[in-house]
């Protein structure tokens, strides 16, 4: 077994963990101390998990309903249709001044009463493309604000600004993540 460490371009450093891209567009991690960011483990490759299934990999948005004086929940969710409704879910929930990721690695976002739609972003979605998924969204980090006075966004924010990121790797479309922007709800 070999010592050699890749050489990562823009490591990203978030709740004790780094994450960074070899050159070869291969996405790694590594522990790190949580106030020092010292490497506590050597860099190893993120592995995709992938449910057994010849059935292409789907990125979607779903959106769900919640009480009347709340805005439509969003979030991103993979999935091999047809007739599976479960996958992996990423989204931020809680209050808007301090939200937190919620990500499921098996979640059934297609079944359940809060369901309101399902927007395909990416209807060939490969391994290499869902380890950037998993890569930018443990980077991107949940809205926060000193008070409700402060609140600049919420969960529709945060999954816009996925959406930008991968957009510019090519995983999503440009277009389809300036339409969604149009349809952000405003933020009370």
């Amino acid at each position: 077994m070999s010592s050699a460490q890749p050489t990562i371009v823009d490591p990203e450093t978030r709740r004790g963990r780094q994450y960074g891209t070899s050159a070869d567009g291969t996405p790694w991690t590594r522990r790190v101390h949580p106030t020092t960011s010292e490497p506590l483990t050597p860099w190893t490759p993120v592995e995709p998990v992938l449910p057994p299934s010849s059935s292409p990999l789907v990125l979607s948005l779903i959106t769900e309903n919640q009480s009347d004086s709340e805005v439509r929940h969003w979030s991103l969710f993979c999935h091999r249709p047809p007739g599976s409704p479960r996958g992996r879910a990423w989204q931020v929930t809680g209050d808007a001044e301090f939200m937190v990721c919620n990500h499921e690695h098996d979640a059934d976002k297609l079944g359940g009463d809060a369901f309101a739609s399902c927007q395909v972003l990416n209807d060939d979605l490969s391994a290499a493309q869902l380890a950037r998924v998993e890569h930018v969204v443990a980077a991107e980090p949940p809205p926060r604000a000193p008070n409700r006075s402060a609140v600049t966004e919420n969960c529709q924010g945060w999954v816009v600004r996925v959406l930008k990121r991968l957009a510019a790797e090519g995983i999503v479309q440009q277009h389809r993540v300036a339409e969604l922007e149009k349809r952000l709800d405003p933020v009370n």
